[in-house]
């Protein structure tokens, strides 16, 4: 920033100062970007969030992917949602919002232009290789079709600041570990695998239709 600020006061002429301008900006969005996962990760794990309130997980779905649509446009990308119209689940804060936004985002940057990403909400897990957490399960999917990540790195990707070795495009390698950090509060598991028709990534968290039934459940990568 303060080289970008730099830049911006001693520039000869307009056009220069313009696009010296233009990267403070970026560098700007980037770095409030970066502090706010930073202040979502802290909070989560700095608080239990003990107070829960029921919630209706197929509208928070749908208000994410409302939020993001315009970003999905500059790429051309299509965003899609399968599941049921009504499934109600309490829990704690935010907590949900944070999962979904994340994975939505992150699909969205590291996807393919023009590609597709689906969320799927289901009461039960439909990863085969997921280890089963019990019969009262809800499992949020999401998936695209982009370059993917390759099976070996999966296991890494939840960690902070890991960012895959085919990541396209900006990130500070934040968004999953929060991700993870979530499902952790929910008492349920994060897992990577393929995404659609087999390409890409797809990302699935796993938790107990009741939370706080299942709190010794420890989170899986």
């Amino acid at each position: 920033m303060t080289h970008q600020i730099d830049a911006v006061r001693h520039a000869q002429d307009e056009p220069t100062r313009q696009a010296a301008a233009l990267r403070l900006e970026n560098v700007l969005q980037r770095t409030s970007r970066l502090v706010h996962q930073l202040l979502e990760l802290g909070r989560l794990e700095a608080t239990t969030e003990a107070n829960c309130a029921l919630r209706q997980l197929p509208d928070l779905v749908r208000e994410a992917l409302a939020t993001h649509a315009p970003l999905a446009a500059q790429r051309h990308m299509t965003l899609s949602y399968t599941g049921p119209d009504q499934l109600e689940c309490s829990m704690p804060g935010a907590t949900m919002e944070l999962i979904v936004d994340n994975l939505v985002r992150n699909a969205i940057r590291h996807g393919k232009a023009g590609g597709q990403i689906e969320v799927r909400l289901s009461p039960g897990p439909n990863a085969a290789d997921l280890p089963p957490m019990g019969p009262e399960l809800i499992e949020l999917t999401v998936l695209d079709d982009g370059p993917g990540v390759p099976p070996s790195e999966w296991p890494r990707l939840f960690e902070r600041f890991h960012r895959g070795s085919q990541a396209a495009g900006e990130g500070s390698g934040l968004g999953l570990a929060i991700v993870a950090s979530a499902a952790q509060q929910l008492g349920g598991r994060v897992h990577a695998h393929l995404g659609l028709n087999g390409t890409g990534l797809g990302v699935s968290v796993s938790w107990p239709a009741d939370p706080s039934a299942s709190s010794e459940n420890t989170q899986h990568r």
